[in-house]
């Protein structure tokens, strides 16, 4: 009789009962993977529009611009011990690049305020009579000892057509506390953030342009 013949055979039920066992031992040794959340801005509610527009004629709000890290889409943060470390959320994000938010949600605002006969954007074929150009300077949490905070900064030039030097130039910042540290929460502080400084920018096209 061959050695091989002569061997031991394992037995199909035990073969299958070590693998099961190495199957869910594998199992139980794996962490499950994190899911991704992903973020809009809300659109502003606008309690008192313009009975009728102030600004006459087109008003155009350009591409938001914005460098580095702030056209990324995921959530960025800092701690507030070292606030000049800019870090990246690994599975928060927001469902497109901030300019591109920021833009859509300060367009549907000013209309909704009525503030100008026609308020536009860069992907409209119209002539406008006054251009808005933004940056996006900062557009991140903060992260303190006792809770969260977001930042926002835009750089605004307001541009009337054919006209030099420009109407306004201005930089916005905001700081506004989270009512927790979750990103969901920083989401609906970035809105306030948001809303304050567009509030603001009104008041200062209307202050410029005399209405």
């Amino acid at each position: 009789m061959s050695r091989e013949n002569g061997g031991k055979r394992c037995c199909p039920g035990i073969c299958l009962y070590l693998c099961l066992v190495l199957f869910l031992g594998g199992c139980a040794g794996t962490d499950a993977v994190p899911e991704d959340h992903f973020y809009r801005l809300a659109t502003l509610s606008v309690e008192q529009p313009f009975e009728s527009p102030p600004l006459a004629g087109v008003l155009r709000v350009e591409r938001v611009e914005a460098v580095g890290l702030l056209r990324d889409r995921a959530l960025l943060y800092s701690h507030a011990a070292a606030p000049q470390q800019l870090q990246r959320h690994h599975y928060h994000h927001w469902v497109g690049p901030p300019p591109v938010l920021v833009q859509d949600q300060l367009v549907q605002y000013l209309r909704d305020r009525r503030l100008a006969d026609l308020v536009a954007t860069d992907s409209m074929d119209r002539n406008a009579d006054l251009h808005l150009r933004l940056e996006v300077r900062d557009f991140s949490r903060r992260l303190h000892v006792n809770g969260a905070a977001v930042r926002v900064e835009l750089g605004l030039i307001a541009q009337p057509a054919g006209r030099e030097p420009p109407l306004l130039v201005r930089r916005y910042m905001r700081e506004v506390m989270a009512n927790n540290g979750s990103p969901a929460a920083a989401v609906t502080a970035f809105d306030v953030a948001l809303a304050e400084i567009y509030g603001e920018l009104v008041q200062d096209l209307l202050q410029v342009t005399g209405e």
